[in-house]
């Protein structure tokens, strides 16, 4: 299943996606989104927002590869959802994604077990999940942030 994301481009027409999120209202809900390369570590942004509105905005201006991962966490209450995503196509103005089921179910396999999604344990993952535990541990802490204003997986 491919899903369409919307993606801006730099000045100099390099394509890019925001890592962006954090909690609100009190603790009730809350999104984020972390961008990794295909081996799952950070990588540099062009751009980090400092001023105007940053409360679970869009914190740092990151540039998007084919087969970069975006990983995706959302709450309300007690439910929870974490995905990851694969970028395998680049368009002029979105990206073609599909979701990596194999990664995803292995960290939901493992939070399920766990006490709290923050609290989850590595040994319970896939070696190719392993990849990415660094950034799902960025993306599930930005997204219990109250009211992130920074970026929280860069270089």
């Amino acid at each position: 299943m491919e899903l369409r994301l919307n993606i801006e481009r730099s000045k100099l027409g390099i394509p890019c996606l925001w890592e962006s999120g954090g909690c609100r209202f009190d603790d009730d809900m809350g999104d984020a989104r972390i961008i990794c390369a295909h081996h799952g570590f950070p990588k540099k942004a062009i751009f980090i927002k400092r001023r105007g509105e940053l409360e679970c905005g869009e914190h740092a201006l990151i540039p998007v590869d084919v087969c970069d991962r975006i990983i995706t966490a959302m709450f309300y209450k007690d439910n929870f959802f974490l995905g990851i995503s694969k970028i395998v196509d680049i368009e002029e103005a979105q990206c073609i994604i599909e979701p990596c089921n194999d990664e995803t179910d292995s960290f939901n396999a493992a939070i399920k077990e766990a006490i709290s999604p923050s609290y989850f344990k590595a040994d319970k993952l896939s070696a190719k999940a392993r990849l990415f535990e660094a950034a799902v541990r960025a993306c599930i802490k930005k997204l219990y942030t109250y009211h992130c204003k920074e970026a929280m997986y860069i270089k």
